[in-house]
């Protein structure tokens, strides 16, 4: 079980969480994520609970939203972090998600049974990883649409952009559509 002292109660306090996650050496050198007890016949997961699997139902789950929250906080971390730093930061949001109140579990549905199964720490892990990878993929994405501002002009006609611009625009058609907001504004 996760010492208290290093893990957050709640998933929406960004500085708690960022201590939880940080990569100590003792961090690094942990196996054990477990809170695991027997199996358990869970028939409805709880708030902070991870549901794996596809599907929109697990996508939109609260707990899988929190999930995602915390990885958009550590993507950046994550994205230069060193093979080995990348793993510690993995196992580090999993032990954010299971020092909750309640505590959050990796669950995965036995479609037999209709009940959840809580999942080992290994596949624990590796869905706080491809979560993680996905923010870096999605803060990624976000950064390459961001249009720069227009260029500056001091003397002569302002030039405006038209709005439905694209980065990906060819330079001769882009020039075509700004010699066609000038001629309008000179007119």
């Amino acid at each position: 079980i996760p010492s208290k002292s290093l893990m957050p109660q709640q998933v929406n306090t960004a500085r708690s969480t960022h201590d939880a996650i940080h990569c100590s050496e003792a961090n690094l050198n942990s196996k054990s994520l477990s809170t695991m007890n027997p199996p358990q016949f869970i028939l409805e997961p709880h708030k902070n609970d991870i549901l794996l699997g596809r599907g929109g139902k697990n996508n939109q789950h609260v707990g899988n939203e929190q999930l995602r929250q915390l990885a958009k906080l550590h993507c950046e971390t994550y994205r230069r972090a060193s093979k080995k730093e990348k793993s510690c930061i993995s196992r580090g949001v999993v032990k954010s998600v299971r020092s909750m109140d309640p505590p959050g579990r990796f669950l995965k549905q036995d479609h037999m049974t209709g009940y959840w199964d809580e999942v080992d720490d290994d596949v624990a892990r590796e869905k706080a990883a491809q979560v993680l990878r996905d923010a870096m993929a999605i803060s990624s994405q976000l950064r390459q649409l961001e249009i720069p501002s227009p260029p500056q002009i001091d003397d002569g006609p302002s030039v405006h952009y038209p709005y439905h611009q694209s980065p990906h625009v060819s330079p001769e058609k882009e020039e075509d559509e700004v010699l066609e907001v000038i001629n309008i504004e000179m007119v």
